[in-house]
C-alpha cells in the first residue's frame, strides 16, 4: 500500500511539472504590451523619420534614362544580368535580375555617360548626379534610379527564415517580420537583434517589439542588407526537452503500474 501511494504522488508531481512547462505567459505572445488595453485611452507619439538608404559597393541599381529619341534610350539602357540572387525562400533565375552593379570602388559604369561614383549617395542624390551627366549628352533626359535588389535577411524564430528581396525601400521591421510569417511563439519579441552595414562598420541594435516605442526608433525603417535575428526564448529549450520528459513520464507511469500489480501478488 505504501508503494502504491508513493507512485501516485510521483505521477502527480510529474504531471504538474509538465503543465507548468507547457504554459507561456500571454504577454510574451503579444506586441506593444505597453499600450493601455481600453478604448477610453489614446496613445500618441512621434513616428520615426524615414531616411534613404546609402548606396554601397555590390549594390545593384536600376538606372533608366529616357530621352526624346527612343533609339538613344535603348542604347543607354543596356543593363546586363548581374548574377544570382535569393528572394524569399527560393532562388530566382539569373536572368530575372538586371541592373548596374556598384563595383568595389563604388563606381557604376553607364553606357555613353561613363563611370560615376554613386557609393555614399542616396537614391535621390544618385538620380540628380546621373541626370546632370545625362544632360550633357541628351536633350531633356528623364532619369530614374532605384535599388534592383533591396535585400533583407531574417533569421531565427520566425515562420519562414530566409533572404528576402523587398520591393519597396520604405520598409519597416514589422513589414519584414510579417513577410517572414511572423515571430513564432518561442521567439523573444523584446530582444530582436538588428545588424546593419554602415559603410565600413557593423552596427548591432537590440529592439523591443513588445513596446510601442519601436515606432519612434531610428531603426524602425530598414536599410539595404539589414539582418534581423529573432532569438529563441527559454520556452524553446523547455519544449525541446518536453519529448524526453514525456518519455520519462510514460516510463515512470508504466513502472508504477507494474509495481502496483506486483504489490498485489507479493505479500
Amino acid at each position: 500500500m505504501k508503494i502504491t501511494t508513493f507512485t501516485k504522488y510521483t505521477v502527480l508531481l510529474l504531471t504538474i511539472s509538465l503543465l507548468f512547462t507547457a504554459c507561456k505567459p500571454r504577454k510574451d505572445l503579444s506586441y506593444f504590451t505597453n499600450i493601455p488595453d481600453t478604448l477610453k485611452q489614446t496613445l500618441k507619439m512621434n513616428a520615426a523619420n524615414f531616411e534613404e538608404s546609402i548606396i554601397q559597393p555590390n549594390d545593384v541599381l536600376n538606372i533608366v534614362i529616357q530621352t526624346i529619341d527612343p533609339s538613344s534610350s535603348q542604347l543607354v539602357n543596356q543593363a546586363l544580368p548581374t548574377g544570382s540572387m535569393t528572394a524569399g525562400a527560393s532562388t530566382v533565375p539569373m536572368s530575372t535580375l538586371t541592373g548596374f552593379i556598384v563595383d568595389k570602388n563604388g563606381v557604376v559604369k553607364l553606357p555613353w555617360i561613363g563611370d560615376l561614383k554613386l557609393a555614399g549617395l542616396t537614391i535621390f542624390q544618385a538620380r540628380e548626379l546621373v541626370q546632370s551627366k545625362a544632360e550633357t549628352f541628351f536633350k531633356q533626359p528623364n532619369v530614374q534610379v532605384t535599388f534592383a535588389q533591396y535585400k533583407i535577411t531574417i533569421l531565427g524564430e520566425v515562420l519562414h527564415p530566409a533572404v528576402y528581396n523587398i520591393p519597396f525601400e520604405k520598409t519597416t521591421i514589422l513589414d519584414a517580420i510579417s513577410t517572414a510569417g511572423d515571430i513564432t511563439i518561442y521567439g523573444k519579441k523584446d530582444n530582436v537583434l538588428l545588424v546593419r552595414d554602415s559603410l565600413n562598420q557593423k552596427i548591432f541594435v537590440r529592439l523591443n517589439l513588445n513596446s510601442s516605442d519601436i515606432f519612434k526608433s531610428p531603426y524602425y525603417y530598414l536599410k539595404q542588407n539589414d539582418i534581423i535575428y529573432v532569438e529563441a526564448g527559454k520556452d524553446k529549450v523547455v519544449t525541446s526537452e518536453a519529448y524526453k520528459t514525456r518519455t520519462i513520464t510514460i516510463t515512470v507511469t508504466l513502472l508504477s503500474a507494474f509495481i502496483v500489480l506486483l504489490s498485489r501478488f507479493v505479500k
